[in-house]
């Protein structure tokens, strides 16, 4: 794992990085999908995910939730099992549960 956590607004917003790709979820369910990136709120740690079905998915973790749920120290690239549920007094499907299924690929092995 590296030392990196999340970037900033100010870094995300400099980067090339184009949040209009993603949407909030719209089902209940457990998913496998990629951490493309993670950006720290006021109150939160927002993650950026790209599915297996191809669809790209914005999350927002909270520091109650044991630290964020893991993702500031899971590295951008890995592979995650994500889990969503509906909250239990609002109708907001919110993401409950993030486990570590890869780490991302070496940097020589993503060119072979």
């Amino acid at each position: 794992m590296s030392k990196f956590k999340a970037h900033s607004h100010y870094q995300m917003y400099r980067s090339d990085f184009v949040f209009s790709d993603y949407s909030f979820i719209d089902e209940e369910g457990t998913f496998r999908a990629v951490l493309d990136n993670k950006m720290w709120g006021r109150m939160n740690l927002t993650a950026f995910f790209t599915f297996e079905d191809g669809r790209r998915i914005m999350a927002s973790a909270y520091q109650n939730n044991d630290y964020y749920l893991g993702l500031p120290d899971i590295d951008v690239g890995s592979t995650l099992e994500l889990t969503f549920l509906k909250g239990k007094r609002s109708s907001r499907i919110c993401l409950r549960g993030v486990t570590l299924i890869a780490p991302p690929p070496a940097e020589d092995e993503e060119y072979n």
